[in-house]
């Protein structure tokens, strides 16, 4: 999320730009106007901590028609961008099964797999992602097959997919006894697949299933105005799916895949409407519906 910050004083106005890039922590610039300023057209600068004498201080410095990085003294009433760097090092878990896939800043979750991150919140006892995992692999799609779509509601999966297992051991006519604890599935490193018993105790924390789909539910995008209360920022987004028919439900529901297999042929979902309520049932393993991912606690 970017920030935007204008500070005054009687020498300069400053704007201060903070971003997040991929995988770092954060990226910080530095603006001025009414201090002594150079021409940045083919060089880039930026100020360090570390003071030459009293007029200047070290500046790295990159060209635009060179490949070297340089350091010299500048004055320091220069105007010079700014990189910052956390005070000290994020260090990835030692277990490697966890920390060569995810790691975790706050409430952001950043899967190194493809280095896309997702907004995270505590819900009861369980941590949710707040976005639909949009990650790219065999037997998903996005909505009406546009990439604008899996950034605005994630990918679609179909169930054998979502599970991580081939379309032999788990898709169409083959059960795959997957009503076990813990599902990985698709989901990042020390996250899972959630079972029905657990999108159902997320559902009771809210205050029941009668409730959930408008508790959970965002609060813009849905038809007619059957907006969500939007509770912790969940931010469920009517992300709709694919069936034999086509797509469908865009604006209008959405669908996203559990762990929990029903019978050789069908598994199932958890399910939000324009309704207030939320619940879960039963679909073919073949259609493309979202997953929301449930840390491993």
């Amino acid at each position: 999320r970017d920030l935007v910050l204008h500070t005054t004083n009687r020498e300069a106005v400053v704007l201060i730009v903070v971003v997040q890039v991929g995988i770092h922590v954060a990226v910080v610039q530095v603006h001025a106007v009414g201090v002594v300023a150079i021409d940045l057209s083919t060089r880039s600068y930026f100020w360090s901590a570390t003071e030459y004498n009293e007029t200047g201080a070290y500046a790295p410095w990159f060209d635009s028609d060179e490949n070297t990085f340089n350091w010299n003294s500048h004055t320091k009433n220069y105007a010079y961008s700014i990189r910052c760097i956390m005070d000290k090092p994020y260090e990835l878990p030692n277990d490697s099964s966890i920390g060569s896939l995810y790691y975790e800043l706050g409430r952001k979750l950043v899967d190194l797999r493809d280095h896309k991150s997702y907004r995270t919140l505590a819900v009861g006892s369980q941590i949710w992602m707040a976005e639909n995992l949009n990650f790219e692999k065999d037997s998903s799609i996005c909505y009406k097959y546009s990439q604008d779509s899996c950034a605005k509601y994630g990918r679609l999966y179909q169930w054998h997919s979502a599970m991580d297992e081939s379309e032999d051991m788990c898709g169409m006519g083959n059960s795959c006894n997957s009503n076990k604890e813990i599902v990985q599935g698709a989901c990042p490193g020390g996250w899972l697949l959630p079972s029905v018993e657990e999108w159902q105790q997320l559902f009771d924390f809210v205050g029941g299933s009668n409730i959930a789909g408008k508790k959970l539910k965002s609060g813009s995008g849905w038809y007619s105005g059957e907006k969500g209360e939007n509770y912790g920022f969940f931010s469920m987004k009517p992300s709709g799916g694919r069936n034999k028919n086509g797509f469908s439900a865009e604006r209008y529901g959405a669908w996203l895949w559990t762990s929990s297999e029903f019978s050789a042929d069908s598994s199932k979902y958890a399910h939000f409407s324009t309704y207030n309520y939320a619940d879960t049932s039963k679909a073919l393993k073949s259609n493309y519906m979202g997953i929301r991912c449930l840390k491993n606690n």
